[in-house]
């Protein structure tokens, strides 16, 4: 079979799309190197076999210093709002960090009172 992918293949560097396929299915199927298919096929370059499989063979291919990079789109309004409300929540949690920091230190104030001063301070729920 090997043979015959040589023979169809024109000088000027031109595949048949039969070959194409066959070497992305096998590089994607076997993970075979792409110097491997290079030289097992009689192909003119690394390069090329990136083509086909950008062509034939989808992203996965790609290492992560490959892959395209998509540019951000830009901010829709949608997109503002939802950061807007992050900011919000951000800012909320902040606030009752600290509400509950103060609530801590009023209890701490309040028990240090009790102990120094000999006398209750904190109402007694449970009598009648």
């Amino acid at each position: 079979m090997d043979e015959k992918i040589y023979s169809e293949r024109r000088e000027n560097h031109s595949y048949p799309e039969s070959l194409k396929r066959t070497v992305v299915q096998e590089y994607l199927s076997t993970k075979a190197s792409k110097a491997y298919l290079k030289r097992k096929y009689g192909i003119s370059g690394i390069t090329i076999i990136n083509y086909w499989l950008k062509r034939y063979g989808g992203n996965d291919y790609l290492s992560p210093a490959q892959k395209v990079r998509v540019m951000p789109a830009k901010k829709t309004e949608e997109t503002a709002e939802l950061e807007k409300l992050r900011h919000r929540i951000r800012q909320l949690e902040r606030e009752l960090e600290d509400a509950k920091l103060l609530s801590e230190a009023y209890s701490l104030m309040i028990r240090r009172a009790e102990e120094e001063l000999k006398i209750p301070i904190r109402k007694k729920y449970n009598t009648k």
